[in-house]
């Protein structure tokens, strides 16, 4: 059977992040999944705080669907009432996990996925910073592929491997929700940071650190062509 993996909406949020892990998912070590409800969140969590990116951001919707086949988990929701974690609202991306038969979900959140409730399920919370360096030791070089490849997008306007990602400049030129914020609540306005500062700052970790930041060095995201 194939490796699925669940991303919960706050791992969807930072666009940089979310480009990684989408191109992540079409190396072929493991099948992405995500629900509309997830992507609800996700995108009504940059509208919330970005209104004027909502059109935009309803392209980069229906890009991610397109870019990552199979992504969209249906027929989950008569679990969610019977489902037990600590935030209620999250119960949806735990039925989705079981619906999709999914081994991880990929979250930012991991208080809320007790693995204690997680267990009769299979299933294993982790972090993306975990879950990349996971998918790392599976594949080294693919996974640098896949970084030196994004790298190299940011500079090259209108690059075709980059098309489901919405406009660099006007997503992420003012401001973005924290990831450590959870999404569907009031996005916290943080200053804007280049791909050098965000590889380096707490939120990512250690795979950004060691791994991401060598290959974005010097690249500034808020000046590229669109």
């Amino acid at each position: 059977m194939s490796f699925v993996v669940v991303y919960d909406a706050n791992v969807l949020y930072p666009v940089e992040l979310r480009d990684f892990l989408i191109r992540l998912a079409n190396i072929g070590l493991f099948r992405a999944k995500w629900t509309d409800q997830i992507l609800d969140e996700t995108f009504g969590a940059i509208v919330a705080n970005r209104p004027e990116l909502a059109e935009r951001l309803a392209g980069t919707r229906q890009q991610m669907n397109e870019a990552v086949a199979d992504a969209i988990v249906t027929g989950y929701e008569p679990l969610v009432s019977s489902l037990d974690l600590p935030d209620l609202d999250d119960r949806h991306v735990l039925a989705a996990a079981i619906r999709s038969h999914a081994q991880v979900i990929v979250t930012f959140n991991l208080g809320d996925f007790p693995q204690r409730q997680l267990d009769p399920y299979d299933i294993e919370a982790q972090g993306p910073d975990e879950f990349a360096l996971n998918v790392f030791g599976l594949a080294p070089a693919l996974v640098e592929g896949v970084i030196a490849q994004q790298a190299s997008d940011l500079t090259t306007p209108a690059s075709p491997s980059k098309n489901y990602s919405p406009d660099w400049k006007q997503e992420a030129s003012k401001s973005w929700s924290s990831p450590s914020e959870s999404v569907g609540k009031t996005p916290q306005t943080v200053e804007a940071q280049s791909p050098d500062e965000f590889a380096l700052n707490e939120s990512p970790g250690v795979f950004w650190r060691v791994r991401c930041a060598p290959h974005f060095r010097g690249v500034d995201i808020f000046e590229l062509a669109v």
